[in-house]
């Protein structure tokens, strides 16, 4: 029996020496399987609450005007800038979930129903660009006398996500404990 144990002790040691370089994953230990039979077992009770509808987004910014000017000398005061974008609208809130019919005490597990998720806020609209100027001179000092504001319109804000719901909440006494 001494010498059956000694020819398989290299290939024991052999094997436990290799096995420990190798990274443990849950797969390794716990195959997927398993995780699948947990959820046959337990029982569903009812459905997910409804997503919240995602805000719309706002509205792009105009652009400036774009203009051609000629110039005598006469002062000349030009605004060329860009309209803000619009805001966008909030997310709305999801809905809570339908609980179904759950009697009294129960002897197995229950999958709850999850609350809904908020819907996302809208996207803010882009601010417009300023315009663009083209002048025409013929005397250099008469560009001293044209003043312009092409600045670009601002981005609107973003709209609010919605508030999720919460699950299901059964008490003791609705588990069986």
């Amino acid at each position: 029996m001494h010498n059956g144990f000694r020819s398989k002790l290299p290939l024991l040691l052999t094997f436990c020496l290799f096995t420990s370089f190798l990274p443990v994953s849950s797969s390794v230990l716990c195959p997927a399987v398993a995780s699948d039979e947990y959820y046959k077992v337990a029982r569903n009770n009812g459905r997910d609450g409804r997503t919240g509808s995602d805000g719309r987004s706002g509205r792009d910014g105009g652009s400036g005007e774009n203009q051609n000017i000629f110039v005598n000398g006469s002062p000349v005061n030009l605004d060329l800038s860009g309209k803000d974008g619009e805001d966008g609208e909030d997310g709305e809130h999801g809905d809570q979930p339908d609980c179904g019919s759950q009697r009294g005490r129960v002897s197995h597990d229950i999958n709850a129903p999850n609350g809904g998720s908020g819907g996302n806020g809208g996207k803010g609209g882009d601010g417009g660009n300023g315009g663009s100027l083209t002048v025409y001179y013929s005397n250099l000092t008469d560009l001293r006398n044209v003043s312009v504001r092409a600045t670009a319109g601002e981005g609107g804000r973003g709209g609010r996500g919605g508030n999720g719901t919460g699950g299901l909440q059964l008490s003791q006494t609705e588990m069986g404990s």
